[in-house]
């Protein structure tokens, strides 16, 4: 009970935020089974009084009253899985949902370690299970318990030795599920892990489809595919095995309690205690309760398979979220770096860095493969906040104060070096839904970067899509733009030039020029062309910093 309770709540809040459907739901379930033990009752009771009274009006009576009965439950029928469907739905989306918020918050060294397939399965599946747990567990609960307890005082007015023998076999059912318990959970959990790491190797086979016939690495995936099957055929097997035990015995005890009801109750209409009638009932009213007896002894085994997923779920919302200050500001005049290290696991990467990076300057960052360039960035911007040592002050004040979220979606803009695209609209794209396009700049910059081919024959409301239908230089152009349209405080560039043409490329350092006035520009290049027009120069190969002149000569300080 400690278990589900977990669960419940763990769903509690998506549960009361359809509070009102979910009561009218339970109402109506109610209603059709009450409808159900009714049915039964006058069946028997037609029967006797048909044998006794052999009167027409009678049977009209009775099929009108069975008939709207029966109309009634045919309604609540149709319903009631309506309603069971819009609530899961519903639910399912806004568990997945704020799980997922929840990972966006953790840590990038986190996500970073994480198979982003693996985990949206994980994340899709388990929460829609807990959430069909809980409903199915609300709703069956009460409505088996119903179709237990009203049978139960009816049959026990009928024949007190058959509720006895009811008795024990719900005992038998309890035993059946404490043996049972600890190998359902570990068999689910071991099927569940396995499902979702084929579904991963599935999903790399379509995802890497370039790649594979670049290489002709066929093989080697679908060694890989092979593996992850095999783990998944394991896992399933076993856990069918330990189903179909649970199931075979399930069946044993059902066979004896029904073989139990027809030696009873055969003996007592032999004997006259029972009516043709009153043992009809008695049948259907016996069925009910060994079924819902059955449930309530199945229960335990899909409270095991959901416990797996609320573990999966657990794991995830324990994970420490990073840290995100409440301090606000309008602009970005200065970022200082003080003796700044961070470390990949024990590789370090950056070791005791000290810069500065003021408004109305060009900064280009450059050094070999390694030596943390992109990774300067990150932290520069916030994304390994509570992973550095060292301080990243802006305007004088830690960034671990800062609301670095609000920052990065308002003063922060970032063209990386291979541009991130989502599966969206081109305009999409550009505005991250932040403001509607600015069709004025939107034009201007579209003809800065010798964009207008791509734009004139696809349209805004082109879709993008992950199987590269736009060239890497279009990508890194929508980067550019995306960037220059926000007219951030701080403009990052990642290797910007490296898949533009030479005109592109020349318009886009002359602009850069002519907006840095109110801007902090950082670029990480190797390209003279933009190495050119930058005001300092940072060399993380040797920890150097180069001031350029006015004539574009270096100076090293």
């Amino acid at each position: 009970m400690v278990g589900k309770m977990k669960i419940f709540s763990l769903c509690k809040k998506y549960l009361l935020s359809h509070k009102i459907l979910l009561l009218l739901y339970i109402f109506l379930c109610l209603v059709s089974s009450l409808l159900s033990i009714m049915l039964p009752y006058l069946s028997g009771n037609f029967i006797d009084i048909l044998i006794s009274q052999r009167r027409k009006y009678f049977i009209y009576n009775f099929c009108i009253l069975y008939g709207c009965i029966g109309t009634l439950k045919i309604i609540l029928g149709y319903f009631c899985p309506l309603l069971y469907v819009k609530m899961q739905v519903e639910m399912g989306y806004e568990l997945n949902k704020d799980i997922v918020f929840h990972v966006q918050n953790l840590s990038l060294t986190y996500i970073q370690r994480q198979d982003s397939v693996f985990l949206s399965q994980n994340i899709n599946t388990d929460s829609n299970n807990l959430i069909i747990f809980c409903l199915t567990i609300i709703q069956n609960f009460l409505t088996n318990a119903l179709m237990i307890s009203i049978p139960f005082f009816i049959v026990l007015f009928i024949s007190p030795r058959i509720c006895i023998v009811n008795i024990v076999f719900l005992t038998i059912y309890i035993i059946l599920y404490i043996i049972f318990r600890k190998p359902l959970y570990k068999h689910a959990f071991m099927f569940k892990e396995s499902q979702s790491k084929f579904f991963t190797s599935l999903h790399q086979q379509l995802k890497k489809m370039k790649f594979t016939k670049l290489h002709s690495a066929e093989q080697v995936l679908h060694d890989k595919l092979k593996s992850d099957f095999c783990s998944l055929r394991l896992g399933v097997i076993e856990f069918q095995k330990i189903n179909c035990l649970f199931n075979s015995l399930d069946n044993i005890v059902l066979t004896l309690s029904q073989i139990s009801f027809y030696l009873l109750g055969g003996l007592q209409i032999l004997a006259g205690e029972l009516t043709i009638g009153m043992y009809t009932i008695f049948t259907t009213y016996f069925s009910m309760m060994i079924n819902s007896i059955r449930y309530f002894f199945n229960i335990g085994k899909s409270y095991q398979e959901a416990l797996v997923s609320y573990d999966r779920i657990i794991n995830i919302l324990n994970q420490k979220t990073e840290t995100n200050g409440s301090v606000q500001i309008d602009k970005i005049d200065k970022i200082d770096i003080q003796n700044l290290s961070f470390s990949y696991g024990e590789k370090e990467i950056i070791k005791n860095l000290n810069m500065t990076f003021t408004k109305g300057k060009i900064y280009g960052i450059k050094g070999g493969n390694g030596t943390g360039k992109t990774t300067l960035i990150n932290l520069l911007l916030g994304l390994y906040i509570d992973e550095k040592k060292g301080v990243v002050l802006y305007n004088g004040i830690d960034i671990s104060k800062l609301d670095m979220k609000k920052i990065r979606r308002n003063l922060i803009g970032v063209s990386e070096q291979e541009p991130v695209m989502l599966n969206s609209t081109i305009d999409q794209n550009l505005t991250l839904s932040r403001e509607p396009l600015n069709n004025y700049k939107l034009e201007k910059y579209i003809k800065l970067l010798h964009l207008e081919q791509c734009i004139n024959k696809n349209g805004l409301d082109f879709v993008i899509n992950d199987n590269s239908n736009i060239s890497g230089g279009e990508k890194q152009k929508l980067s550019i733009i995306r960037v220059l349209l926000k007219e951030p405080d701080i403009m990052v560039f990642d290797e910007p030039t490296s898949a533009l043409d030479m005109k592109s490329a020349k318009c886009f350092s002359d602009y850069l020029l002519k907006v840095r006035d109110n801007r902090i520009i950082i670029i990480i290049t190797h390209e003279s062309q933009l190495m050119e027009i930058c005001d300092v120069i940072y060399n993380l190969d040797d920890n150097s910093k180069n001031e350029v002149s006015e004539d574009n000569s270096a100076i090293n300080l």
